[in-house]
């Protein structure tokens, strides 16, 4: 298996790509029932079938630097929140916010954060694709799922439930990530990988291919094949896939206090973009 040697991108402070990945992931989640609204404040990205914060929030935001017309903007998008009847949620981008105090203008009026990812671009493919055209282990299976798959039914129950066991979240959260993943499996350019042990699924890692780019999301490993570098092997199967594909920029957000995956990805070939990137939600 042949994949392409370009360098995709550099990472560092560069304020234009941090605004370009926040927005290829932001269309990415608009896929099926949600949608993604241009407003004078930002893209808005709204569920009108579930209130997760997730899936409602102001992506890479914009607001006037002088205090007064800040406050009122600020309030018009706010108010915005309340008529979807969803709580305000404002995510910025990893450099070069506007204002550039943004977040701790956001924490003054009331925002709290509920959480914190590094946003991370692929900027060298080689160890990545040595990794995906290589010997697997004794047992070890790549396996891909795709639209074209035909029926996808079984196999996204078995990819929501290693979702559930990997990121440790409650069985009630299973129905909609079985929605999620059925949903996205309709859509062209989506696919998933499936890393298998002795037939089992251990390791998941979904890949979204559109606009010239891919995001990478939905990364796990189910806590008994941990260790093992199957993550690392996911991730550049879907790497390999998405440059093969034509991808210009291929890129992921991980959570800002996971040093361990910050550096798997490190090792693949990934570079951090600019700061941690908050949540920041305003509880009524």
């Amino acid at each position: 298996m042949t994949i392409p040697s370009r360098v995709i991108d550099d990472g560092g402070r560069d304020h234009g790509l941090a605004r370009t990945i926040a927005i290829h992931e932001a269309r990415v989640h608009a896929g099926g029932r949600r949608e993604l609204r241009e407003t004078r404040h930002g893209l808005l990205l709204h569920d009108p079938a579930d209130a997760e914060p997730f899936w409602n929030r102001l992506v890479a935001p914009t607001f006037p630097d002088a205090a007064g017309p800040f406050d009122r903007d600020l309030a018009a998008a706010i108010v915005a929140f309340g008529a979807l009847a969803r709580y305000p949620h404002i995510r910025p981008v990893a450099a070069a916010n506007q204002p550039a105090d943004l977040t701790a203008r956001l924490l003054r009026a009331g925002f709290d954060v509920v959480g914190e990812d590094r946003a991370m671009v692929l900027r060298d493919p080689g160890p990545g694709g040595a990794l995906a055209s290589g010997p697997t282990a004794h047992g070890v299976v790549v396996e891909r799922v795709a639209p074209d798959s035909g029926d996808v039914t079984e196999r996204v129950a078995e990819i929501a439930g290693a979702l559930v066991e990997a990121f440790e979240v409650g069985a009630e959260r299973r129905a909609g990530i079985e929605r999620d993943a059925l949903a996205t499996l309709l859509e062209p350019g989506v696919g998933f990988i499936l890393v298998r042990v002795d037939g089992e699924l251990a390791t998941v890692a979904k890949r979204t291919s559109r606009w010239d780019a891919t995001y990478l999301s939905s990364i796990g490993t189910r806590p008994a094949f941990r260790g093992r570098g199957l993550g690392r092997l996911a991730v550049a199967s879907a790497v390999a896939d998405a440059l093969r594909g034509g991808a210009e920029r291929v890129h992921l957000v991980v959570e800002a206090d996971n040093g361990a995956a910050i550096k798997m990805y490190e090792r693949l070939g990934f570079a951090v973009v600019g700061d941690p990137v908050p949540d920041l939600l305003l509880h009524g």
